[in-house]
């Protein structure tokens, strides 16, 4: 009897799908959720609006953790484009990913600027292809 239940528990729990993760698309390390860099000192969380072309456009505002005023925005080229951003490590730099690729804003005194120089470090994994 006890064989009987256990087997009748394990095709439950095998057919039900209990314990088994729900298929998602991956991101790597990008996500578009409220996330604070490094220092918890900012944190960037992203709006999407229609601009005056009427297409859905991404912003990532980055805002003072402090106060919650946005220091800097920036914005996508459309939202069907826009996979994600995540902060580096031990810096404020701010990685966007977009189907066109990767793109790293340097924070520099009061705004944040596309630096095409730098170089991705390698714990920073790109959303899959």
């Amino acid at each position: 009897m006890k064989k009987t239940i256990a087997l009748l528990l394990l095709i439950v729990v095998l057919f039900s799908g209990c314990g088994a993760p729900a298929a998602q698309e991956d991101y790597g390390s990008f996500t578009t959720a409220k996330t604070s860099c490094y220092d918890e000192v900012y944190y960037a969380q992203t709006t999407r609006f229609k601009n005056d072309e009427g297409v859905l456009v991404t912003v990532v505002d980055i805002c003072s953790a402090e106060n919650g005023a946005i220091k800097y925005s920036i914005i996508t080229d459309t939202s069907s484009e826009f996979w994600g951003f995540c902060w580096e490590k031990a810096s404020y730099n701010i990685w966007l990913q977009t189907s066109k690729g990767l793109l790293c804003y340097k924070k520099a005194e009061f705004e944040w600027i596309l630096d095409e120089t730098v170089q991705k470090p390698d714990y920073i994994i790109e959303k899959a292809k």
